[in-house]
C-alpha cells in the first residue's frame, strides 16, 4: 500500500470513530450514527443518505495529482442520484468544486469539478450495478485534467464509460476558506 493515506475496514465504530489502518492518527469520524451491518467481509456500515463518515486530513488532491480509491458497495435500489463519496462543499458551493463518486440510476459516476458543469470532468458507467449484491468499485485518476484519465473498475474489471464532461482547466481546490473533509454517505455539511 505504498502511497496510501487511508484504509478503513468499518469493522468497529468506537467513540464515534473507526480506525485508519494506514495512519491511526487520522481516524474516520461517524456523522449522524451510521449502524454496523453484515458486509462482504465481516462488518460494514449501513448508510441512509443522512449519515456517513468524515475523513479529516486526507483526500486533499489538486487536479494535477493522480489518485485512486476503492470500496465495497451494496445498494438496495436504484435512484436518480445517490452520493457515495465526495470532497466538496456542495450544496453550499453551487459549483460543486472538488470530486465526487455518485450512483445515478445505479450507474457509477465519477467527476472532478472546478465549477459544474462548465469546468469539469465526469464519466459514468454504461451499466448499472446489481441490486442487493456486494460490488467492488475502484476509481483511478491520472492527474491529466482529461476525462480519458478517469477510470472506473467494477469487480476488478475496467468498466465501459460514457464521457459526460471533458473540460477541466482550473483547480478543484478552494483558494480560501480551507479544504472540506472527504466524506462518505451524507451530502450536507455538519
Amino acid at each position: 500500500m505504498a502511497g496510501s493515506v487511508g484504509a478503513f475496514s468499518f469493522e468497529n465504530i468506537a467513540d464515534g470513530k473507526t480506525v485508519n489502518s494506514v495512519d491511526v492518527s487520522k481516524p474516520a469520524k461517524a456523522v449522524e450514527g451510521p449502524k454496523l451491518t453484515l458486509g462482504k467481509f465481516g462488518n460494514a456500515v449501513e448508510l441512509s443518505g443522512e449519515n456517513g463518515f468524515q475523513f479529516p486530513g486526507i483526500g486533499h488532491f489538486t487536479r494535477a495529482d493522480p489518485f485512486s480509491f476503492s470500496l465495497w458497495l451494496s445498494t438496495q435500489a436504484h435512484s436518480p442520484r445517490m452520493v457515495v463519496l465526495h470532497h466538496s462543499k456542495a450544496p453550499i458551493d453551487a459549483g460543486s468544486r472538488g470530486y465526487e463518486l455518485l450512483l445515478e440510476d445505479g450507474r457509477v459516476a465519477f467527476g472532478l469539478h472546478h465549477m459544474w458543469p462548465g469546468n469539469s470532468l465526469k464519466v459514468v458507467t454504461e451499466d448499472a450495478l446489481p441490486i442487493d449484491r456486494w460490488t467492488h468499485i475502484g476509481v483511478m485518476y491520472d492527474g491529466s485534467s482529461r476525462a480519458s484519465g478517469l477510470h472506473i473498475f467494477v469487480d476488478g474489471k475496467p468498466a465501459k464509460v460514457e464521457i459526460v464532461r471533458d473540460g477541466l482547466s482550473k483547480d478543484i481546490t478552494y483558494e480560501s476558506g480551507g479544504e472540506p473533509d472527504l466524506a462518505i454517505g451524507y451530502r450536507f455539511p455538519r
